[in-house]
């Protein structure tokens, strides 16, 4: 290791780093003869791999003070030289791995307001299958990046089986096998006695990059993993007595993050109660402020009792009091970025969803929407859509990730007055999940084929669910607010209108039209 970062430090000092190839380190550090193909033999990236972890880990180190660092940024073997901010050496930084043996330590990332309590996932080292030795250096460094992405998710620890006495909570088993230009990867989510809760096959092919195809392979692995872990931390939960329930675990019961869960406005009130006494039990945790703001802007949003002034002052401090305390936990911020899409305000959306990927590069559900966010109030292009299908076919069928890629593309064919295809995806996505506005978008989108019946049904049977659901609410306030006054967000007022009007001939809604907003009002 001290031979390559020598070469590439010498190679950087006389400004050839971008002659650097992985030829040339395989001849000149690694021993290889001159028949070494770097295509066929990942010795090189492994060995860099490697030595880009090791900087990293020292500068979080023994190094974290110092002025000047080392950084070996992917796809390049081109040393660069940072200057650090000093507002980021922290003098009374918590000791991080050791880079001496990145495969043995628990990472926990330190966190300025936790709970004071952290799920532990354990990661048993990664096998090969039918492998060869450059097979089994990367199957360990796979696994290695993935350990220290999952470490990155709030509230999740990681480590290695067998290397801490604490119980973990979850077990991830790997395996890797590579055949021809495509690495396969089999992972395994286990429960606390090694009960399968997930198994399934992650596959990428080799491009002329090798960097960046095993970038693409862990970030597929992440995105599939994080939400099936959170969900695996807080099933247990649910069988749990309110009463018996700390802080955290309030807060893993009550935080939005798509699952099978039954939907209905009860439970969503409840989650609001636990986190309310979240908030009294860890008044300085960021998290519970955070994720209480986003549940107040969600319900004023599928609830017309709860959209009031005093709930949107009551959501407003929340999270400005969750921002105060961490701006710097991408918990915190996904959970601003959902309050201020539900509040309408996509800019500050946005903001926060970038910066919740700063710290969280392959958050799944941030990414997409990154992707999505800037279109809402537009007429997405076709090409978008085939993206948002693509980020959805990453997935595996059953997981709860894919309805928000499904949602969305439902959403986009609505702003292009696609009904057919909002249609079609709107099933796709009820299969998934159901809320009140997919629901809602789905029986908005029958309308406009001529299903009237279809879309009643639709909006009936969710009633016993949630009592309140009003589409006109929905029309005269909700898509104002969200998609603004411009074209796109009058043809949806419009048509939500369409579907208030079908609906209150079945579900005895009545919709009254005032002169101002449309509102609407539950007969007795």
């Amino acid at each position: 290791m001290q031979d390559l970062l020598r070469y590439l430090t010498e190679a950087a000092l006389n400004d050839a780093g971008h002659e650097v190839k992985a030829y040339s380190i395989g001849l000149d550090v690694l021993g290889r003869s001159s028949d070494f193909d770097p295509n066929s033999d990942s010795i090189v990236r492994v060995q860099v791999g490697r030595l880009r972890k090791h900087l990293v880990y020292y500068y979080l180190t023994s190094g974290r003070n110092d002025p000047l660092r080392l950084s070996l940024p992917r796809g390049t073997y081109a040393l660069e030289v940072l200057t650090a901010d000093p507002d980021q050496i922290a003098d009374d930084a918590s000791e991080a791995p050791s880079p001496a043996d990145l495969s043995s330590k628990s990472l926990a990332p330190p966190q300025s307001h936790s709970l004071g309590t952290r799920a532990l996932v354990a990661f048993s080292p990664f096998s090969v299958v039918q492998g060869s030795e450059n097979d089994a250096a990367l199957a360990a460094e796979v696994e290695a990046d993935l350990r220290v992405h999952v470490a990155k998710i709030d509230g999740i620890s990681v480590t290695q089986t067998g290397v801490t006495k604490q119980d973990p909570d979850l077990f991830v088993n790997g395996s890797l096998r590579t055949v021809g230009n495509r690495t396969r990867v089999h992972l395994e989510l286990l429960g606390p006695t090694m009960e399968t809760i997930w198994g399934g096959n992650i596959t990428e092919e080799t491009s002329d990059d090798p960097f960046a195809s095993q970038d693409a392979l862990l970030q597929n692995l992440v995105m599939e993993l994080r939400l099936r872990i959170i969900n695996a931390v807080r099933a247990p939960l649910s069988n749990v007595p309110i009463e018996t329930l700390t802080a955290w675990e309030k807060y893993m019961v009550s935080v939005f993050a798509p699952d099978r869960r039954p939907n209905s406005q009860a439970f969503e009130q409840n989650c609001v109660s636990l986190l309310e006494q979240a908030v009294e039990d860890a008044p300085d945790d960021a998290r519970v402020h955070a994720a209480l703001a986003e549940k107040y802007a969600y319900l004023m949003n599928v609830d017309p009792r709860k959209d009031t002034t005093e709930a949107a002052e009551k959501a407003e401090v929340f999270v400005r009091r969750a921002n105060d305390l961490d701006p710097n936990s991408s918990d915190v911020l996904f959970n601003t970025s959902l309050y201020h899409w539900h509040r309408g305000n996509v800019p500050l959306a946005l903001n926060a969803t970038r910066r919740t990927l700063e710290l969280e590069p392959f958050h799944p559900l941030a990414r997409l929407h990154k992707l999505c966010f800037p279109f809402v109030d537009r007429l997405p292009d076709t090409s978008l859509i085939e993206e948002i299908k693509a980020f959805e076919t990453r997935f595996a069928r059953d997981n709860a990730a894919r309805w928000i890629a499904l949602s969305w593309i439902t959403q986009f064919y609505l702003n292009r007055s696609e009904y057919d295809h909002a249609v079609e995806f709107g099933y796709l996505t009820q299969e998934t999940a159901s809320t009140p506005e997919t629901r809602m978008r789905l029986a908005a989108a029958l309308v406009q084929v001529g299903r009237n019946e279809d879309a009643q049904d639709q909006i009936e049977s969710y009633l016993e669910f949630w009592p309140n659901l009003d589409p006109a609410h929905y029309a005269s306030t909700v898509i104002p607010r969200r998609f603004g006054t411009g074209m796109v967000g009058r043809e949806l007022e419009r048509i939500y209108f369409s579907l208030a009007r079908v609906v209150s001939a079945k579900t005895h809604l009545k919709v009254i039209h005032t002169g101002a907003p449309n509102v609407t009002k539950q007969s007795r």
